[in-house]
């Protein structure tokens, strides 16, 4: 499907998602006239979605214990000692390119066109 086609089925499935909120509000505010005792929200047609927020629990906070006792700092001698010397990184060999047969070079020729054509008569 070409991008124009998508964002017009799009706008269609938007402005009938915004028909049904219509109608879903009017069914509530109906229900509402008659029972007085629920308040009711601020409609707003955007909805804005919102980060959310990482909260840590009751439970994994107590689970974990607290980090009280400051990092001894390292001498540069135990520093390099700990220092791991890694094997030598080979190269890997280019890659070998492809090679496309006639036949297969001509039909994505063709199937180029077929798009480009397409692509043109949409445009038109």
């Amino acid at each position: 499907m070409s991008i124009p086609g998508a964002i017009t089925e799009l706008n269609k499935e938007i402005e009938r998602l915004n028909k049904e909120v219509d109608r879903l509000t009017k069914m509530r505010d109906s229900l509402s006239q008659g029972y007085a005792g629920v308040a009711q929200p601020a409609v707003s047609q955007t909805v804005v979605p919102q980060k959310r927020k990482y909260v840590r629990s009751a439970k994994t906070a107590a689970k974990t214990p607290a980090k009280t006792a400051v990092p001894t700092k390292k001498s540069t001698a135990a520093k390099k000692s700990s220092v791991v010397k890694s094997a030598p990184v080979k190269t890997a060999a280019p890659a070998k390119k492809r090679e496309i047969s006639a036949a297969t070079r001509k039909k994505m020729s063709d199937a180029a066109k077929a798009r480009a054509a397409a692509k043109a008569e949409a445009a038109k």
